[in-house]
């Protein structure tokens, strides 16, 4: 199991544009894929599961792969949460 702390930076938090896209990435990766937003823990490869979080501007999610390429994953899916949903992302759109 590895972890990555991110901060989310957009003014609408994790919302359903990125939460799609970011959930389409996650399908691709073997490992479990979860996060932690306070004492909410979600699916990362359900849209639903994201939204579910009610991750907001400035809240720090803890993102969690465990499984056969966690490593990979981790990785992959906090650049693109940051790209995302950062300030200067696309996540606004």
């Amino acid at each position: 199991m590895v972890s990555r702390k991110i901060m989310i930076t957009d003014e609408l938090g994790i919302h359903l544009r990125p939460a799609g896209i970011i959930s389409e990435k996650a399908l691709h990766y073997k490992c479990e894929v979860t996060f932690k937003n306070g004492s909410y823990v979600g699916n990362v490869k359900s849209v639903l599961g994201l939204l579910a979080g009610c991750v907001k501007s400035n809240h720090e999610i803890e993102l969690i792969c465990s499984g056969e390429d966690e490593e990979l994953a981790l990785l992959e899916l906090s650049e693109l949460i940051e790209q995302e949903l950062s300030d200067g992302g696309t996540g606004k759109d």
